[in-house]
């Protein structure tokens, strides 16, 4: 079984969702939390539960993105003027979902402890294509570490099957 515990603000930020609208799903019973130390934690397998049962979430956060890649089509980011922002749709053919969960992870996490504030970004798993999605949007810098970590462990994982 495995423990692995994200806040709501990481939960958030893998939605690129605001925290009040987690907060707003663990209040209505949508998504099983915990209170830990006075804050909320959501284990993964609560995640994972809540993301594959509840079609009103998945429809909510397909709009939600699609808005988002709308509105950075016709210029309308809410970042700071003079930057450079990119939208980025990353689809990864893997073996096993499980495999797509471990980058999924891995990404999270290093968002999370690098607490890089400048990126949004959004997981899906495709299981009838064996697809992983990404969906990242920020700054270049960001971006671009993000996009790093991808290759990475792609090579890595490339190295192993070789091996």
């Amino acid at each position: 079984m495995n423990d692995k515990l994200y806040t709501v603000k990481q939960v958030a930020q893998m939605f690129g969702m605001h925290p009040k609208t987690i907060r707003r799903y663990i209040k209505d019973n949508n998504l099983q939390a915990h209170k830990i130390g006075g804050q909320w934690r959501i284990r993964e397998i609560e995640l994972t539960n809540f993301m594959d049962g509840n079609n009103e979430f998945k429809a909510e956060l397909e709009n939600h993105w699609k808005n988002r890649l709308n509105e950075f089509i016709e210029g309308k980011s809410n970042r700071e003027k003079g930057q450079i922002q990119l939208f980025t749709l990353l689809d990864i053919f893997v073996d096993r979902p499980n495999d797509a969960r471990k980058l999924a992870d891995l990404v999270t996490e290093s968002i999370s402890v690098n607490q890089w504030s400048g990126i949004d970004f959004n997981f899906f798993f495709e299981p009838e294509e064996m697809k992983a999605r990404f969906i990242l949007s920020g700054g270049v810098e960001y971006i671009s570490l993000v996009l790093k970590i991808i290759e990475d462990y792609h090579k890595g994982r490339d190295n192993d099957e070789l091996a």
